[in-house]
């Protein structure tokens, strides 16, 4: 008979440590129906895909900050590339505020009124939460402009106990949980970010849909953050697929 060898016992220490830490990673789930996940997992999944032949928009609209200090009203040009080049401009009696540029390894933000100096960093996919005091991710706002849903990848899907409208997902070694709600029309409603014990990372409403080309797309959003804060977001023209050049998404001077 073949002689095979024990393996030490130092060597299950470590692999039942991270047994244990990535059961702790993943936030808690009720006991579902596997046919009802497989539902859920389709739905979510269709939100994610949805508008996935869309790779560039150019447009312009309206954005809102409502933050602790005051509310600011601005419009809004921008020019986006999936999944994180964006090139964004704030603009307020006509005149340009601020700009925002990211080439997919650069970001880049400068002041058309002095209001702080022009910044660099190296990153493709940042947290915008300095530059907009929320903390919605680059790939976050790409997608919004694009007429996406920004989902996040997951794992699993299942339907929330308490609403057959709303979907749950989560990721492994994440302790993040999605909220999908529908409505009755089948759209989704409001896209939330939870933590593992159920506190709000971040919400998105949506306040208005547009049919544009024959789709049917978000037209007014509002992002908010667990202190109150938000940003509202109105699509108002939009072009679907236009050619877009590399250098649109850098600013001159900064980094490519």
């Amino acid at each position: 008979m073949p002689h095979h060898k024990r393996l030490p016992r130092l060597f299950f220490i470590p692999l039942l440590g991270l047994i244990i830490l990535a059961a702790g990673c993943r936030p808690p789930k009720p006991d579902t129906d596997p046919a009802q996940d497989a539902k859920a997992m389709a739905l979510a999944l269709a939100a994610r895909k949805k508008h996935a032949d869309i790779f560039t928009t150019k447009g312009q609209g309206r954005l809102t900050l409502m933050l602790a200090h005051g509310k600011e009203r601005f419009r809004l040009a921008w020019a986006a590339q999936a999944p994180n080049r964006l090139r964004l401009t704030l603009l307020a009696s006509g005149h340009p505020v601020e700009t925002i540029a990211a080439s997919g390894k650069w970001i880049s933000i400068v002041s058309h009124t002095g209001r702080h100096p022009p910044k660099s960093a190296l990153s493709t996919d940042p947290d915008l939460s300095p530059y907009i005091n929320l903390p919605v991710h680059l790939s976050d706002m790409v997608n919004m402009l694009l007429g996406r849903f920004p989902l996040r990848r997951f794992d699993r899907a299942w339907f929330a106990p308490e609403s057959p409208r709303t979907v749950r997902t989560s990721k492994n070694f994440s302790s993040l949980v999605q909220e999908v709600q529908f409505d009755d029309d089948g759209k989704i409603a409001v896209l939330t970010l939870l933590e593992k014990a159920n506190a709000m990372v971040m919400r998105i409403e949506y306040l208005r849909y547009q049919v544009r080309e024959g789709r049917i797309m978000p037209e007014t959003m509002r992002l908010t953050d667990k202190d109150g804060n938000s940003l509202e977001l109105t699509l108002s023209r939009i072009l679907f697929n236009p050619e877009v050049k590399p250098s649109v998404f850098r600013l001159t001077g900064a980094g490519s």
